[in-house]
């Protein structure tokens, strides 16, 4: 299977930051994100990776190169403007005849990707979206589900309810290519604003899966620190604060 990492954003909320260095390529125990996530999918055995780019891109093709030295190989799919998480997916179809995992190339997670793919198969999905509870969803998608799993209701970054514990949207999926036939072409189209409320309205097989483990969006300011803090202290395990993968000449 497939990974596909969506790193085009430019991390406005982390400026002056990301003035010089995309968001993905910001230093976590001294690697960037990115390497973090795809030694997390290489040890879930995900290692043929599409990487989405756009904004300062030359400097994730400079460091991961082809993906070789990694044990990868890295397909890139560069923007000529920005798509939106969505539409820079419809700009990679060529390469996604098959089942995907898509991860953002700002988080740094310890979820299982195997359990999610086999949940995926199971329901005979046509979207898996990895959650999470926390107490506050103003800065995430907040998932609703019914029974079975399914997804009744999407709401991107409400403002209400502050305090209240939901389930979020990781940013992690397992996405079958006929989601990619929703997604107009050559658009600046978002997962969460458009496309996966409009799947979730007509009532199409949207499922989402609690994760266990560790997860951070580094988006914040303080999310950022916080994630640097997490993995120098121990508390996220080895295989991502450390692994072979991270090495870099």
């Amino acid at each position: 299977m497939k990974g596909v990492i969506l790193a085009g954003g430019r991390g406005t909320r982390l400026k002056p930051l990301t003035d010089q260095i995309p968001k993905p390529m910001l230093p976590i125990a001294g690697v960037p994100c990115l390497a973090h996530g795809l030694a997390h999918l290489a040890a879930h055995g995900i290692r043929d990776i599409v990487m989405l780019v756009h904004y300062l891109n030359h400097q994730m093709k400079a460091y991961f190169q082809d993906g070789s030295k990694y044990g990868m190989r890295i397909t890139y799919v560069q923007e000529d403007a920005p798509l939106g998480t969505a539409g820079s997916l419809k700009a990679a179809e060529r390469y996604l005849d098959e089942p995907f995992v898509v991860m953002s190339g700002d988080v740094l997670t310890t979820i299982s990707i195997q359990e999610a793919i086999v949940f995926h198969k199971r329901q005979n999905s046509l979207m898996t979206m990895l959650t999470k509870r926390v107490k506050n969803g103003q800065n995430y998608g907040v998932v609703q589900t019914g029974p079975n799993h399914r997804v009744v209701a999407f709401r991107e970054k409400p403002t209400e309810d502050k305090t209240r514990e939901v389930l979020v949207n990781t940013g992690l999926y397992v996405m079958d290519p006929f989601v990619l036939s929703y997604i107009p072409k050559g658009s600046a189209v978002d997962l969460g604003k458009d496309v996966i409320p409009y799947l979730v309205d007509r009532k199409l097989d949207i499922f989402a899966l609690e994760g266990s483990g560790y997860w951070r969006d580094i988006g914040s300011f303080h999310d950022y620190l916080q994630a640097n803090n997490d993995v120098n202290s121990g508390s996220v395990p080895s295989f991502v604060g450390r692994p072979s993968l991270l090495s870099h000449d």
